[in-house]
């Protein structure tokens, strides 16, 4: 979810309700945007995204938690704001980003860290988990208590091709398909978020059939 794409407190009273209907599954993903047409077409500001972002993640946080917020930013002004009915549960804070502030941001508030799109681990993967670490350290905070999740493109090497979107998309077999989740684990990370290329049976039976080899 862009955050500024709402107002922080709607959003978290958004994914208290998605929460509490799913049974206690959400994650909530947030990002500070980027795609410039899809805000102009709606008439959304386009200027201080990160610094958007840090104020409304400094009001989504503590009201996932059940906390009262006060808060009279650039950007966003909540006075005593507190969930009703509160919810459930501490709520899941997933952050995708990759720019210096926004990976301090991380360090600070979030409960787990996305960056993608990958293929393979490459040296820009490595150089981003770095920069996640350095993040962590400057925040003084223990890297073991971030998740850490990376989105993989996968495509069918028996089709034309990944196409347009999936640049660096893995088009291995399925038993490489297999190692290439192994590498991703090895690097540390938790969750593994895969866009598949085309999207049909076959391309998630060939998923199926790697996590299957990864078992043994």
């Amino acid at each position: 979810m862009c955050t500024s794409f709402r107002h922080p407190a709607l959003l978290a009273k958004m994914a208290t309700t998605a929460d509490t209907v799913s049974g206690g599954r959400l994650i909530l993903g947030l990002g500070a945007g980027w795609y410039d047409p899809e805000y102009q077409v709606f008439g959304y500001p386009t200027d201080h995204r990160v610094g958007r972002f840090e104020e409304a993640i400094g009001i989504i946080g503590p009201l996932l938690r059940g906390e009262r917020v006060t808060l009279a930013g650039s950007y966003y002004q909540v006075r005593d704001a507190v969930l009703r009915p509160p919810p459930d549960r501490p709520i899941p804070i997933l952050v995708a980003a990759k720019g210096r502030r926004m990976l301090r941001l991380t360090a600070r508030y979030a409960d787990a860290w996305n960056t993608a799109w990958f293929g393979l681990p490459d040296d820009l993967l490595h150089r981003r988990l770095a920069e996640l670490h350095a993040a962590l350290e400057a925040e003084g905070r223990d890297p073991a208590t971030l998740r850490r999740t990376v989105g993989m493109e996968v495509w069918d090497p028996d089709t034309t091709g990944p196409g347009e979107d999936l640049g660096e998309a893995f088009g291995g077999s399925v038993d490489e398909l297999a190692r290439a989740i192994d590498a991703h684990e090895r690097l540390g990370f938790d969750d593994l978020i895969v866009q598949l290329a085309p999207k049909t049976t076959r391309s998630l039976e060939r998923l199926a059939e790697a996590l299957e080899l990864r078992a043994h």
